[in-house]
Order: C-alpha cells, then sequence, then structure tokens
C-alpha cells in the first residue's frame, strides 16, 4: 500500500494547493481506502525570519495538527547547491542544516511507519 510524504512551503498559494491536495486524498481515501495513506505533511523551506512564514506554519500545524511532521526543512543554500555538485547533501555538507534536517525526518519516519504497521 502507498504512503505518501506531501512537501509544502509555509507560502499562501502553496497553503490554497494543500488544502485542495488534502481535499482529494480524503476522497480517494473514502473511494479506495487503504490504498491511498498519507505519511505526512513535511514543510519545506522554512524561513522563520519571515513574519508570514510564522503565521502560515501555525495554520498548517492547527489544521492538520499530527499529520504534519515535527521535523521542518529549513532554508539551506546549502540544499540548492549540492546538486549542481552531482552531490546529495549528505556528501556535499553533511553537517549543514539542511542534511540535519533530513535526519532528523528519517528518524520521524521510521517512527510513523511503525505506529502504522
Amino acid at each position: 500500500m502507498p504512503i505518501d510524504i506531501i512537501p509544502t512551503p509555509p507560502e499562501y498559494l502553496a497553503l490554497e494547493g494543500l488544502i485542495g491536495l488534502m481535499e482529494a486524498v480524503q476522497k480517494i481515501h473514502e473511494g479506495i481506502g487503504d490504498a491511498c495513506r498519507l505519511l505526512g505533511i513535511l514543510l519545506t523551506k522554512v524561513d522563520h525570519r519571515r513574519k508570514v512564514t510564522e503565521e502560515i506554519v501555525q495554520v498548517i500545524r492547527g489544521h492538520y495538527r499530527d499529520q504534519v511532521f515535527r521535523t521542518e526543512i529549513r532554508v539551506d543554500v546549502r540544499l540548492i547547491e549540492a546538486p549542481s555538485f552531482g552531490q546529495i547533501i549528505f556528501q556535499y555538507d553533511r553537517w549543514s542544516a539542511g542534511a540535519e534536517g533530513y535526519l532528523q525526518l528519517a528518524d520521524e519516519i521510521i517512527r510513523r511507519k511503525g505506529r502504522m504497521s
């Protein structure tokens, strides 16, 4: 059974898209059941220096609650640079904030999948 992660930046237009996508996921789940399972919503490109980020993160976490991963992938130039050098973030800069975020996400995914089994 497929289990999906929905990545989304905390931006207004992305929030609108997330709402529509979550409605579609719910309808699919009602139609075909467990063949469509959501592992979680992942906040990406998070920049807490922006006021709008805080507001939208609160809206997403408030509405979708436990469906949102606790881990957030912050804005990190290293994540942008790594592919241009043909490397994954752990090869390019394993100590970067982006690499740390993805390691935390991996741990959280393992825990969630264990609870779903």
